[in-house]
Order: C-alpha cells, then sequence, then structure tokens
C-alpha cells in the first residue's frame, strides 16, 4: 500500500501514547500541515469514544473557532490500535523474562527515573494497566481528522471532547501558508477516493461490551454467560475478545440463546477479574444477560458474579 506525501501526521500507529507516556490523554507529535490536509491524534485508551460522541474544536491563531460536532464528515475515524502480541512489554509481563535498553518507568513513579532507558521487565506493565483501569485490553484510540480548508496559517491548538468531557491536553500544530491542500492520504484513486474513504471500515462496528463484578479478591477460574437475543433481519452474531492470549472464548448460538464460555489459556488462574470482559457484535440489534455461572479451578460452583452490558454504537 501506497502512501501520498505532502500530509501531516500527529501521533504514531503504535500504542506510543499510551505505554510510553503511561497515560490516557492526548498524545501526539508536534508537526504542520496545510489547511485541508489529514491529521491523526493518539488519544490514549479510549474504549467508549466514537465518531458518533465525539466533538473537536481547532482554535487558529487568527480567526474563528471551528468546531467539530459529533457525526461530521471532517472527523474521518476513530479507530482502536492493537499492540503487536510479541511486544517485549506484553512477553515480559506475562512470562517474567527481561529485555535489557529497552525499558521504561513505572508510573506513577519518577517518569525521568534512570530506568527510563534500562531494562524492561514484568513491572514495567504495570505503567500501562494503570493507564487502562486495571484492564488487560490494551490498544490506543486513533482520529483522523481534516483540517479546515479555511484555516489561517499560524499556530493553532486542538482539542477533543466526548460528551463535553475533555480528552487529554491540547495539541498544537502549525498551519502552513499557502493554497489549501484539499487532499487525503487515505484517498487511494479513481472510483475509491469517494468520501469517507476506505480508511473507516477499520472502525469497531457497533457492539456490547460486557464485563463482570463479584466478590471482592475472588477470581473465578472459568466463567460461563447465557444471553436472550434478537437478531436483524440478516447477518449472524459474533463474539470476540481484546487479549486471545490470556483467555479462551467458545461460543455458541443455538438460534435463541447465545451461550459463552470462558477459560485460561494456560490452565492457571487469572488474577484479573477483567480478564474476562469481552464483546457480542455483528447482527444482534437486543441482547440480555439470563445467567453467570462462575467456577473456581476445581469445577465448583462460585456465587456472587454478575455480567453488565454497554451498547456502543459507531
Amino acid at each position: 500500500m501506497m502512501w501520498r506525501k505532502n500530509h501531516a501526521w500527529l501521533g504514531t500507529f503504535c500504542l506510543a501514547s499510551l505505554i510510553l507516556a503511561g497515560c490516557t490523554g492526548l498524545q501526539s507529535f508536534t508537526t504542520s500541515a496545510k489547511p485541508g490536509e489529514t491529521i491523526a491524534l493518539a488519544a490514549g485508551w479510549q474504549p467508549q469514544v466514537t465518531r458518533n460522541n465525539l466533538t473537536v474544536v481547532i482554535t487558529p491563531e487568527s480567526g474563528p473557532v471551528i468546531t467539530y460536532s459529533p457525526g461530521d464528515p471532517r472527523i474521518r475515524t476513530v479507530f482502536q490500535s492493537y499492540i503487536d502480541p510479541l511486544a517485549k512489554i506484553l512477553v515480559s509481563d506475562k512470562s517474567g523474562v527481561i529485555y535489557p535498553n529497552a525499558g521504561m518507568p513505572n508510573y506513577p513513579n519518577d517518569e525521568n527515573a534512570a530506568i527510563a532507558f534500562g531494562q524492561l521487565g514484568p513491572g514495567n506493565a504495570g505503567s500501562v494497566r494503570y493507564a487502562t483501569g486495571g484492564v488487560n485490553d490494551w490498544f490506543d484510540t486513533f482520529v483522523l481528522l481534516d483540517l479546515p480548508a479555511t484555516l489561517s496559517s499560524g499556530i493553532a491548538t486542538v482539542d477533543l471532547f466526548s460528551g463535553g468531557t475533555p480528552i487529554g491536553n491540547s495539541v498544537t500544530i502549525e498551519v502552513l501558508p499557502g493554497t489549501p491542500a484539499l487532499r487525503n492520504r487515505f484517498l487511494m484513486g479513481g472510483a475509491w477516493d469517494s468520501l469517507p474513504g476506505w480508511i473507516r471500515s477499520i472502525e469497531r462496528a457497533p457492539h456490547f461490551s460486557i464485563q463482570f463484578t463479584g466478590p471482592t479478591g475472588v477470581i473465578p477460574h472459568s466463567i460461563q454467560v447465557d444471553f436472550a437475543r434478537t437478531l436483524a433481519a440478516s447477518g449472524n452474531p459474533w463474539v470476540t475478545h481484546g487479549r486471545g492470549d490470556i483467555s479462551n472464548l467458545s461460543w455458541v448460538d443455538n438460534g435463541t440463546l447465545l451461550k459463552v464460555m470462558q477459560t485460561p489459556v494456560t490452565g492457571k488462574t487469572t488474577n484479573l477479574l477483567s480478564d474476562f470482559n469481552f464483546y457480542v457484535t455483528g447482527a444482534i440489534t437486543a441482547l440480555t444477560v439470563n445467567t453467570v455461572k462462575a467456577y473456581d479451578v476445581n469445577g465448583n460452583p462460585l456465587p456472587g458474579f454478575s455480567a453488565s452490558l454497554q451498547y456502543i454504537n459507531n
């Protein structure tokens, strides 16, 4: 795949803003762009942010403030970028292996500590879990947006809001003078060049996010959930999760009920209840939890566990 040149690139397609910064704030590398060009912002771990609830406020050096309301076509896409399953921080976290010259500070300790460029050990993964609220489903949220074609040259700031809540701090960019480019790096030529462009196909589909609660300090070895569900006129359900290296997910739909079962991949009970979180998507239009069954490593039932649903549209 060939990328066109002459376009601004804020952030990198990795978990830099999540892992290296150790926070959920807006992160990017200051850069420059012409009016009408596309920029990318790394927004940290934002599982609930979509084009339908994202507001962008652009404040130029001169001229009026420009606001993109949720659904504005100039917000080209909001998508999640997952870490490589062979990334050292993942392997170190699960295997205990220490890697030299690949370190980072152990947030929230001193971010300027000497360990920043020293060894990477299992403890460093706590920096990421701190940023994700103790969840192992690690990804970075990226926002691609077109700058306004009428944006005046000079220094401009970009702010993101979701439901009125700021996402991180302002990002500063340099708007270059000259004729607006009105070109986009994600167009491919010919019929493919119609907006909003093929890049939107990597956004998350509308889905239900399933999370669990239970007695404090008790982690099941396995969990089974039965759902009542409603399907659209066409299509099928789909069930998935973000960390297949931690838990095995099996599911079946018998025509009226959806059954989901999770067990640890290593045969050892996980130490985080959030490792059982998963997603239901596809043709599911309505979903209701019927039963939640939790078991210990010996197959004994564990009472007191429940599942909650959150529907996220995009």
